[in-house]
């Protein structure tokens, strides 16, 4: 309970800090960077592939559940994006100056950040797996720890980058959060670790309990 308190207390923070600093962003227009954009998709990748590391902590049996639940939180916050960026025509910060790339589709597809939404949704997997099953690993915690500096560093660059206005990354870090946390605790529920979840019940005789 300490070790959550405390994680929590250190992602409120970040939120803050995030949140104040995020005004004084939005009064400046940055230059296109290729190489800053370059950057930051290097983040994303590796974002993405520190819950990894929960292979290291955990039973080989937990292996099936933990890559399809990390999956499917992936996948869902890739749709998400997907549904947003085709719902809703926003230019990039780019669009109509001299610095902007090679014209793409991409340019009208500004809101949200895939960026940050799938990197916010990569740290806040780890991180809720973690308090949920390995509270005690010095490892798997500061790999958390990592994986949420390494989601702003990268929603950062994508603003100073001058990829998207600050509101893409920020809407984009709230939803991956959210469908982050989200994950794990579903996949914990469906485990049996709380005696609510539904139960499957395989051997002589095959069925399904569900208690409320």
């Amino acid at each position: 309970m300490k070790y959550r308190e405390a994680e929590m207390k250190k992602i409120l923070a970040l939120c803050v800090i995030t949140l104040l600093l995020a005004p004084g962003l939005s009064a400046f227009r940055f230059e296109y960077s290729e190489d800053l954009d370059r950057i930051g998709d290097a983040g994303m990748y590796l974002s993405l592939a520190l819950p990894g590391t929960l292979l290291l902590e955990a039973e080989k049996e937990a292996y099936p559940s933990l890559v399809l639940s990390y999956g499917a939180t992936l996948g869902a916050g890739y749709l998400v994006r997907t549904v947003l960026k085709e719902a809703i025509t926003a230019q990039r910060p780019y669009v109509g100056h001299p610095d902007a790339p090679p014209p793409s589709g991409d340019d009208y597809r500004s809101f949200p950040s895939g960026h940050a939404l799938l990197s916010f949704a990569s740290a806040a997997y780890l991180q809720t797996a973690v308090c949920l099953r390995h509270p005690d690993s010095t490892l798997l915690r500061s790999m958390a720890v990592a994986n949420w500096i390494l989601a702003a560093a990268t929603s950062t660059l994508r603003v100073v980058g001058g990829s998207h206005h600050v509101r893409d990354v920020l809407a984009g870090a709230a939803i991956g959060g959210g469908l982050g946390f989200l994950g794990p605790f579903i996949t914990d529920r469906l485990q049996q670790r709380d005696g609510d979840a539904p139960r499957v019940l395989i051997g002589q005789a095959v069925g399904v309990h569900l208690s409320y």
